[in-house]
């Protein structure tokens, strides 16, 4: 139920080490383990992460996120395809369907339809639909990165509200994000990177712009983080 906010200077590792999280394959990890609830979880690749229902909300959604030629549906239901297999292994459209819908409505996504193509919707939509993707795996870490990058300032408010949805039901939310407001106002801790490393961790009064900015330039370094 935590939002950990994670942030830092462009080049500071911070979208490399949430590829590294969800073991990405052009992300090479070098050392270092899991642990989640303070067990230690064997990853070893993005299948045995989405097994251990962590899901990740690239910052990329067109290159790395979404398959902009099909429709809303497919790209919904992707990740979770085997769960709409019925007798015979086949796979059941109209449960699709209506899950689709269910997901168009519950994130207010603009759309005459589940079979629109995502490539003609808003940058808005667009990130809600993938959003809905990740959400349909029932993870119980959600890493987001760069969540509201490239959107109107409506969606992003529905989009940070969102998130705090998630993390009442009981998601836990690793938020990835330069944008300080969102840090302020979302995060109950906040970790700073720079230089690849994680310098400060800053919670309650401490997150705020200057704090964060100081942090993300080099200042406030913790040694024992990182």
């Amino acid at each position: 139920g935590e939002i950990l906010g994670i942030t830092g200077l462009i080049g500071s590792g911070t979208t490399e080490l949430a590829k590294v999280l969800f073991r990405s394959e052009d992300v090479r990890l070098e050392s270092g383990e899991y642990k989640i609830s303070g067990e230690a979880a064997d990853i070893r690749d993005t299948k045995g992460a989405l097994d251990r229902k962590i899901a990740f909300v690239p910052s990329d959604r067109k290159n790395e996120g979404l398959f902009a030629k099909f429709s809303i549906r497919d790209n919904v239901c992707l990740p979770s395809i085997n769960s709409f297999r019925g007798r015979l292994n086949l796979i059941d459209n109209n449960k699709m369907n209506e899950v689709s819908r269910e997901y168009i409505d519950l994130l207010s996504i603009k759309t005459p339809s589940c079979h629109a193509s995502v490539q003609n919707l808003s940058g808005g939509n667009q990130q809600k639909v993938l959003l809905a993707k990740w959400l349909m795996t029932k993870p119980e870490i959600l890493i987001l990165d760069e969540p509201t990058i490239g959107i109107d300032i409506g969606t992003k408010h529905e989009i940070r509200k969102l998130i705090l949805g998630m993390a009442e039901s009981g998601i836990s939310v690793i938020l990835i994000t330069s944008e300080l407001e969102e840090l302020e106002k979302l995060c109950s801790r906040v970790l700073v990177m720079f230089r690849g490393r994680i310098v400060s961790e800053l919670t309650g009064k401490l997150i705020n712009k200057k704090e964060i900015l100081k942090a993300a330039m080099g200042g406030n370094k913790n040694d024992a983080i990182g």
